[in-house]
């Protein structure tokens, strides 16, 4: 099955949409005008509608109530607003239900309606909330910000941290009172920037007796590299007597070092480890790898109750006694996971599903929209009708991927875009939940979350000239991608499942340092030595995912 598979509406809809891409548009409107598909009637009459802009023509009101409607409505009112005629502009805009709109078209919705009738409470949310938004947020901020109060630019520095925009965060940060918050937040973008001896000069400057200095030291040990400036920060730390951030920073730097086989470091903060299953577990690893198996088996076996994972626990304990009767324990245990898919070797979990074989009308549009490739204003349409009615199975049944978020897991390994390989899906099930526009704090993009480095690299080796990152939210390009990487790592793995997935998340050298400092024998030693915790966890649910779709 194709992705995207054709589907016939006796006059081709999607004839007509390229015949208007290329401008053509007497031709594209004469082919509009021959769609006889019902459902389809929204979508002809906005295209209709564009092609009478263009000639001057009478354009047609779209009647039925589509996220469309609301797109052309928007529309409308953004040309009379930019040719200044405000009353249109603002009968236009009472006719928008908002809830249609994605988020960059609600911003553009906040930005008309907060100029068509000069609302300063909403140029604020621009200039602060929606700040990281250049076109409409930035635009506004740049208009207000000497009527920004303190608070206000506070909440404009944090959004666009909180969009990792740290350059544009600084270019404000002078508007704001000398404050040791302030220091802190300037030593945070530094940090992020990598000007760390900046940020190291700036520590100084900030009160010890402050939550903000504790925050500067966790920032800055976590991401200096040298393991003697860590120490010294550490002994800063220390001084503060504040026993809940001794005790984080601790546990960050123990694991980290245990990853790394620097056992004098982790003996040394494991020392300022709170009692935990985390604290636990790394001695228990610690006595596995670095000890011996026998008391790394007494160890766990004494502290069991730490363990809040029995079938991780006892799956542990096999391997470190060969005892098989742990085994049985994972094998026979009601909680389905990782650990039981290791143990039975197998999968007995079955998914559910929500289908309906009663399709109301207008869920057909979604449908029909999907299926013509316009996947997109299928998933607008599908948004919108939520939002509206709330009809679960009627969603599921067209577009399932709108919903997943707000189900069990039970009901989440769905197949959104036909038949595709079991570990594609098991990846774009864990990367982005199926949503094509999701962007992560690392900025990777779209279904298969690429990294722009990552894409821009395959794009090379694959020649592919009229690359953009931007096409990452296009679903096709992003798994026809994702399809080439996972095989271009299947092959530098000899098949590796494992280690093929693990690459996905931290990268090939990642994985290729991992095995040569440990030399794990099987893949739960490969996990539990990998450094980021991120893939630790990744690699658990992919191939839980993996073992799923595939049977």
């Amino acid at each position: 099955m194709e992705i995207f598979p054709f589907f016939s509406f006796g006059y081709d809809f999607n004839t007509c949409l390229s015949i208007f891409k290329e401008e053509k548009f007497i031709e594209a409107g004469s082919c509009f005008h021959k769609i006889k598909d019902k459902h389809l009637a929204p979508y002809k009459q906005y295209y209709l509608n564009l092609i009478s802009q263009i000639y001057d023509d009478e354009e047609k009101n779209i009647t039925k109530e589509t996220a469309i409607k609301n797109y052309y409505l928007l529309s409308k009112t953004a040309r009379a607003f930019y040719k200044k005629n405000y009353n249109f502009a603002e009968k236009y805009l009472k006719k928008i239900d908002y809830k249609a709109l994605d988020e960059e078209n609600f911003i553009f919705y906040l930005y008309l309606k907060a100029n068509i009738l000069n609302d300063n409470s909403l140029k604020k949310i621009l200039a602060t909330k929606y700040i990281y938004n250049r076109a409409y947020g930035y635009k506004t901020f740049l208009e207000i910000y000497q009527n920004l109060s303190q608070t206000e630019l506070w909440q404009a520095v944090e959004t666009l941290i909180s969009k990792r925009m740290y350059l544009r965060a600084e270019g404000i940060l002078p508007l704001i009172k000398s404050s040791d918050k302030k220091r802190y937040y300037l030593l945070y973008i530094y940090v992020k920037n990598k000007k760390y001896d900046k940020a190291k000069q700036l520590l100084k400057t900030i009160n010890p007796k402050t939550k903000w200095y504790l925050s500067a030291l966790y920032i800055l040990i976590y991401y200096l590299k040298n393991w003697k400036e860590k120490r010294e920060l550490f002994r800063k730390l220390l001084k503060t007597n504040d026993k809940k951030y001794i005790g984080k920073v601790a546990t960050f730097l123990a694991k980290k070092a245990f990853h790394l086989k620097r056992l004098s470091e982790f003996n040394f903060y494991k020392l300022y480890m709170p009692n935990s299953e985390t604290k636990v577990w790394y001695e228990f690893l610690h006595k596995y790898f670095f000890i011996s198996k026998r008391k790394a088996f007494k160890y766990l076996s004494k502290n069991s109750k730490s363990i809040s994972n029995k079938n991780k626990l006892n799956y542990w304990l096999y391997l470190s006694s060969k005892e098989k009767k742990y085994l049985n324990f994972v094998k026979n245990s009601p909680n389905f996971d990782f650990y039981k898919i290791l143990a039975r070797g197998e999968n007995n979990f079955k998914p559910k599903h929500l289908f309906t074989n009663n399709l109301k009308e207008d869920y057909i549009l979604v449908k029909k929209l999907k299926q013509l490739g316009l996947y997109d204003k299928a998933y607008k349409e599908a948004k919108y009708l939520y939002k509206k009615e709330k009809d679960v199975k009627q969603i599921y049944t067209v577009m399932p991927e709108v919903v997943i978020k707000n189900l069990k897991e039970e009901y989440r390994f769905i197949k959104p875009f036909g038949e595709l390989n079991p570990l594609v899906y098991a990846t774009m099930k864990q990367e982005s939940l199926f949503y094509y526009k999701a962007i992560s704090v690392s900025n990777a993009v779209g279904l298969m979350q690429f990294i722009p480095s990552t894409a821009y690299w395959i794009s090379k080796v694959r020649k592919d000239k009229n690359f953009d990152i931007v096409k990452m939210f296009n679903p096709k390009v992003s798994i026809d991608y994702g399809k080439w990487y996972l095989n271009y790592l299947l092959k530098r793995f000899n098949g590796n499942v494992f280690y093929t997935i693990s690459a996905y998340n931290g990268g090939e050298h990642n994985v290729i340092r991992n095995i040569k400092r440990f030399n794990p024998k099987n893949i739960a030693e490969f996990i539990e030595t990998h450094p980021f915790d991120e893939t630790r966890n990744y690699l658990k649910k992919v191939y839980t995912n993996y073992v799923i779709y595939k049977n």
